[in-house]
């Protein structure tokens, strides 16, 4: 015998209305003939010793030694302990975060040597270093790539998809500029040539050996309150640029860029920077960490494709961007250390995933200054109601110790879309005045379906209002 569905129907004229019993919960039951009425409850009952677990958790005076996750929040791969107010430590070091003893050591420099870079003295050109992975020079190793300079300027993207990446600053400074940028000291890969600046037209004006659109002008000597590139400007006409510090003019492609340096900028130090990814990395099951390293506008693209891969950055900077100043999608296990980013078009730390177990980690990072210089081109973010210091989506894991966030155009931190968020000890504040959303120092939601049907906390451990400071 088979069972069937039916449909009620009464006429009505020369139609008919459909008729639909009313059930109750009690008397509607599943195969194992459970009814609905007792999935429900149990559904609630479920929640609400998870939601009081983890509040009993939580609601625990802070207090210094090792941080004891929610047991509903995913095991992290390294201890994080509290040092102090606002403070936060962990074990996780480059070196300790995978095993390396499979690396090669490659060194990266000015010189144009055609090797393989393992010598130290004869380090090679980045653009030969993507000439030695598409021929598979590396196949096999793990690479630990040392960026010998203090800027680092390249024509064309490295593909490290397939290798596990240790990429670090061994210059004198300790920093390393990835980016393609433009000046008379550095070499002039693929028509990089400029000349020095010089004076005309009340501002200083300097010539390419190729037209390229200048981006943005960047000055890695004078920086900010936090070490950063402070933002240039670039407008429309010379005029303004005669009438502004800190801008900059480009009439199209033309060769001659004119620039009118912020007040405590010497000139000289200024580069030109031509908006080129320096890498990307689209792989599973792989690591990859980056150390002390500065990256710029669309200077890479990270879009692993399973969890199991791991992403750490370490004391690194992320500054600007036509859209975010650090940005990740995909599948993942993402560590932020000690990174800052500043001064994205749109967020400083932004998360999407195509899968609600990836996972978002920040340690004492900093984020500020996100919408509120926003670069003047065709593709950049325009956008004022959610510029936001740090941000993550599609239902993932997120959690933040430490770290400062502040001066951006929408909600400080943001996480949506049902995110499981956990925050300890920031220091948020200071929504820009020219925010027309929300006006928070954190903003949760759970619209759009993340197929994650339980209810997921949402939790601030502490912390403290910041006023913003972009000298």
């Amino acid at each position: 015998m088979a069972n069937k569905n039916i449909q009620i129907k009464e006429r009505e004229g020369n139609s008919w209305n459909n008729l639909y019993p009313l059930t109750l919960s009690e008397n509607v039951f599943d195969k194992d003939g459970k009814s609905v009425e007792e999935q429900i409850v149990g559904m609630d009952n479920r929640f609400s010793s998870q939601l009081e677990q983890t509040a009993a958790q939580l609601t625990e005076p802070i207090e210094n030694g090792l941080v004891e996750l929610p047991r509903n929040f995913p095991e992290l791969p390294f201890n994080v302990y509290r040092v102090g107010k606002g403070e936060y430590y962990t074990e996780a070091t480059p070196d300790n975060v995978f095993d390396w003893s499979n690396a090669v050591e490659i060194y990266v420099g000015y010189e144009s040597n055609t090797g393989d870079g393992f010598d130290p003295d004869e380090p090679i050109y980045w653009d030969r270093l993507r000439t030695n992975i598409t021929n598979n020079l590396y196949s096999g190793n793990d690479l630990i790539i040392n960026l010998t300079e203090d800027v680092m300027t390249l024509n064309s993207v490295v593909d490290f998809s397939g290798y596990n990446v240790w990429m670090r600053s061994t210059s004198n400074s300790g920093k390393s500029l990835l980016a393609r940028v433009k000046h008379p000291d550095l070499p002039g890969l693929g028509n990089n040539g400029i000349s020095e600046w010089v004076q005309e037209s009340g501002v200083y004006s300097a010539t390419q050996s190729n037209g390229h659109v200048i981006e943005d002008i960047i000055n890695i000597k004078a920086t900010d309150h936090e070490g950063l590139p402070i933002p240039y400007e670039k407008v429309s006409t010379l005029s303004a640029c005669q009438a502004k510090h800190g801008t900059f003019y480009q009439n199209g492609n033309s060769a001659k860029v004119y620039c009118n340096p912020h007040k405590n900028h010497n000139i000289h130090d200024n580069m030109g920077v031509v908006i080129t990814n320096a890498f990307h990395y689209t792989t599973s099951n792989k690591t990859f960490v980056l150390e002390n390293v500065l990256l710029t506008t669309s200077g890479y693209k990270i879009n692993p494709t399973n969890t199991n891969t791991k992403i750490y950055t370490f004391d690194c900077g992320f500054y600007r961007g036509y859209q975010d100043a650090f940005a990740i999608t995909g599948a993942y296990q993402v560590f932020n250390i000690r990174s800052k980013s500043a001064y994205g078009s749109k967020d400083g730390f932004n998360y999407h995933t195509n899968n609600k177990e990836s996972v978002a980690v920040e340690i004492n990072c900093i984020s500020y200054g996100n919408g509120k210089n926003k670069l003047k081109t065709s593709n950049s973010n325009a956008t004022t109601h959610s510029n936001n210091a740090s941000t993550a989506h599609d239902g993932m894991y997120v959690a933040r110790f430490g770290g400062k966030y502040y001066d951006s155009e929408g909600p400080i931190i943001a996480d949506v879309n049902n995110c499981y968020s956990i925050n300890y000890e920031l220091e948020v504040g200071s929504v820009t005045g020219t925010t027309t959303g929300t006006k928070a120092g954190y903003l949760f939601n759970d619209s759009v379906n993340t197929n994650r049907p339980e209810i997921v906390p949402n939790i601030i451990v502490g912390g403290s209002v910041r006023k913003g400071n972009n000298e």
